[in-house]
């Protein structure tokens, strides 16, 4: 029998970020909150660096979220370090170098990521360098490879876009040590050999004792392929490239839809027959699955607003004839308070 799903890994880029680069702070607080109650977690699996996707685009969530960057070479939950594969001062420097000798070189255009900041060479081109700012942070220039005081992970870089499946294969043919993934159209990840977005989720699982099967996954890219074959349940947001649509269990709305977000709504919200109106299918008997529906049923009032018992009654009626019951488990497990003499009801803050 399938397992219930417990971890739900999103790429960025393309897949969970709108392409304005922004996404439903509200509905995704509404879904953490939920997952809070049932034991569930979302995870950011991004080829970004960790210290970009926690200040740049989770800030308010850092700490309600698990984190595979890097492509997998690094994985966090909570401010813990669960693992880190780090590429050695020798080891980038062969990366560069062959980088260099390429045919279609990028010169030097490339950026290397580490756990602190992320770094160019002086001779980096302006293009680039701003261009690694919208995605990566504290984005600085060292004078020589030998300046960097971190631990680095990544080198990444750009290649024509009709050239970049061939320099792929080049490069993980030629360097025993590293594999280069593209992260779409011109845009290539170069990091260790063995390392995947499916290898970093299979660290995250294990920390919580959990199966792949337990696992969804969302993509767009070729560096969401190993991620999604992995994952129990594989789903591409439709903007996503043929390999990946071709790949997926299920194909869903765009980025720029809120493909991600309103798939984990139905999921969460899998009791009820109806949003609008918010119908009830039953009342579930465990307890983790009843505060999933009545987390949901406390977003029908306001926050601000007092109820009587009848105003109470006739919401609930709406959702389920089983009205009295809903009314009373909202209260017994802490949604709503109301007077001793049960006239006034108001939503817990």
């Amino acid at each position: 029998m399938k397992k219930e799903l417990k971890l739900f890994a999103t790429d960025m880029d393309g897949t969970f970020l709108r392409s304005d680069r922004t996404f439903n702070h509200e509905k995704l607080k509404t879904i953490l909150d939920a997952f809070d109650q049932q034991g569930l977690v979302f995870c950011a699996s991004s080829g970004r660096q960790l210290l970009a996707l926690e200040e740049m685009i989770f800030h308010d969530f850092r700490d309600q979220i698990a984190f595979v960057a890097e492509n997998g070479g690094v994985v966090s939950y909570k401010g813990e370090t669960i693992f880190a594969q780090t590429l050695s001062t020798e080891q980038i420097k062969a990366i560069v170098d062959l980088l260099a000798r390429m045919t279609d070189s990028p010169k030097h255009d490339f950026l290397i990521s580490g756990i602190k900041g992320s770094y160019c060479l002086p001779d980096v081109s302006d293009w680039f360098y701003a261009k690694a700012q919208i995605y990566y942070a504290n984005v600085q220039k060292v004078s020589e490879i030998d300046a960097i005081d971190d631990q680095m992970i990544k080198v990444t870089t750009n290649f024509p876009e009709d050239k970049t499946a061939e320099c792929e294969r080049y490069i993980t043919d030629t360097l025993a040590f590293a594999r280069a993934t593209t992260t779409g159209f011109t845009s290539i990840d170069i990091g260790s050999k063995g390392i995947s977005k499916a290898s970093g989720l299979a660290h995250l699982l294990a920390h919580f004792k959990w199966h792949p099967e337990q696992l969804a996954a969302f993509g767009d890219q070729m560096n969401d392929f190993e991620m999604l074959e992995y994952a129990g349940t594989a789903y591409a947001v439709s903007n996503a490239c043929p390999e990946i649509l071709n790949c997926a269990d299920e194909i869903i709305l765009s980025n720029d839809d809120d493909a991600v977000l309103v798939q984990i709504e139905k999921l969460i919200h899998r009791f009820f027959t109806s949003e609008s109106p918010l119908i009830l299918k039953n009342f579930p008997a465990k307890t983790s699955k009843k505060l999933i529906v009545l987390q949901r049923i406390a977003q029908e009032f306001s926050q601000d607003k007092h109820y009587s018992a009848v105003e109470i009654d006739q919401r609930l009626k709406t959702i389920s004839p089983d009205f009295a019951t809903l009314r009373r488990a909202l209260v017994d497990y802490q949604f709503m308070e109301r007077t001793d003499d049960g006239r006034d009801y108001w939503l817990k803050k």
